[in-house]
């Protein structure tokens, strides 16, 4: 009788001991368990001084490895976040572009001097546009106001008023005045260009304002601040 005794207490030993799985967390701590399940993210585990108390969960971040008793171990290597690869659906990834690239310098064909010439343009703000130019037919300043300047879009709606002095064949100067709407289009490497519809008025301060139609295509580079 108390060999039988002995044979159960044993094999209730034998029980309790092949229980003793070992979890080793992050912190440095470590605890005696028995292992139910190793999830996808979770592990579900019993101490091991409580076989029959509550199922604990724990997440697999806070676990560094699981020792059991057989000799078999478990890693769980910290693995980084990640990369959320973003949909820019019409929007720039950069943010605003008008504000990341404030600074353009560009081309203007046909335009306020009805020829070619050089643009210096700044975005004062993502709304307002100052600008000032040089060409073949004279030279030029104004404005541009962006309907859209202050949304995240590569592109915006505006419409602007210049001053055009130059120089006619009588050799006086002469003042135009040119008012154009166009889409100002930025890709994410900072290149511009925008095509425009006008309206011309040749020497309004002189002559009765008569406005012609007048077109102007602008295209080249923006800078970062």
């Amino acid at each position: 009788m108390k060999k039988f005794a002995l044979f159960i207490l044993a094999v209730c030993m034998s029980g309790s001991l092949w229980a003793q799985d070992l979890i080793f967390f992050r912190t440095g701590d470590s605890l005696e368990v028995k292992v139910l399940e190793v999830g996808v993210s979770e592990i579900r585990y019993r101490r091991w001084s409580n076989l029959q108390g509550p199922l604990y969960v724990t997440n697999k971040t806070e676990v560094k490895r699981i020792q059991y008793l057989k000799g078999e171990a478990d890693e769980f290597p910290l693995m980084p976040p990640p990369i959320e690869i973003l949909e820019s659906k019409g929007r720039n990834c950069l943010g605003n572009p008008r504000e990341y690239y404030p600074l353009g310098v560009g081309l203007y064909i046909f335009g306020p001097t009805g020829a070619v010439s050089v643009e210096l343009n700044y975005y004062v703000v993502p709304s307002f546009e100052a600008v000032i130019g040089i060409g073949f037919g004279g030279g030029y300043g104004g404005m541009r106001f962006h309907f859209w300047g202050g949304k995240e879009k590569n592109s915006s709606l505006y419409a602007g008023g210049f001053f055009n002095i130059v120089r006619t064949e009588w050799g006086f100067a002469q003042a135009n005045l040119y008012a154009p709407l166009g889409v100002e289009f930025i890709s994410r490497n900072g290149f511009y260009f925008a095509p425009e519809a006008a309206l011309l008025l040749i020497n309004p301060l002189r002559t009765p304002i008569s406005p012609a139609p007048f077109l102007g295509f602008r295209g080249g580079i923006r800078f970062s601040n």
